[in-house]
């Protein structure tokens, strides 16, 4: 073990590395934490990333400009963040006013298109970011309890793995009109990763 972060009372569901640092979502702190990394490693102490109370941080991407999309699992929202963590923007993540909407992951394809998998609702959305706003896309039903969504480089395809539902569903995300391309039954799917 090279190094190790425990801090009180976290519930930590997700790092990302971009620009030389290491970030950690803390779902049950509700704050993000920054670490410098040296030769692949944190460094020195983290900056904090204080967010609402009670937004439950979950995933952190990097979007174009620098800028930092927060998926939060607590309050269904998602935040674009500056650098230093102060919130530009928030929207719900899903239209779908009930059931209530736990967001379960995100992701980004190579048009920077951004996708959320909303646990409640038991939708896909897609969000296309410009401006420093978030503008709806789309939003289709999905398998159910949707936890994970990855897109697959150079296909178009976006897959959601959907726990509850024990399947991971495909979509060719076009433009404006997303269509279902398979599902593929899959014993409590939690994760889909590109290899």
């Amino acid at each position: 073990m090279l190094w190790q972060f425990c801090p009180d009372g976290a519930r930590a569901h997700w790092s990302h590395i971009a620009g030389g640092a290491l970030f950690l979502a803390d779902l049950e702190n509700s704050c993000l934490y920054r670490f410098v990394l040296s030769g692949g490693l944190p460094q020195g102490e983290p900056q904090i990333f204080h967010q609402p109370e009670g937004s439950g941080p979950r995933q952190i991407l990097t979007l174009e400009g620098g800028r930092l999309a927060s998926v939060n699992e607590l309050d269904g929202t998602v935040r674009i963040l500056t650098e230093d963590g102060g919130v530009r923007a928030a929207v719900q993540a899903s239209d779908v006013p009930e059931p209530r909407n736990w967001p379960g992951g995100a992701c980004l394809d190579e048009r920077g298109m951004l996708y959320v998998c909303n646990r409640g609702p038991n939708t896909l959305s897609a969000w296309r970011y410009s401006g420093e706003i978030l503008t709806p896309v789309w939003e289709i039903p999905t398998g159910d309890w949707p936890r994970h969504v990855a897109a697959l480089p150079g296909t178009g395809l976006v897959l959601a793995a959907c726990t509850r539902g024990g399947e991971v569903c495909g979509y060719a995300a076009g433009k404006d009109s997303p269509r279902e391309v398979f599902r593929l039954p899959l014993a409590g799917a939690s994760c889909v990763l590109p290899l």
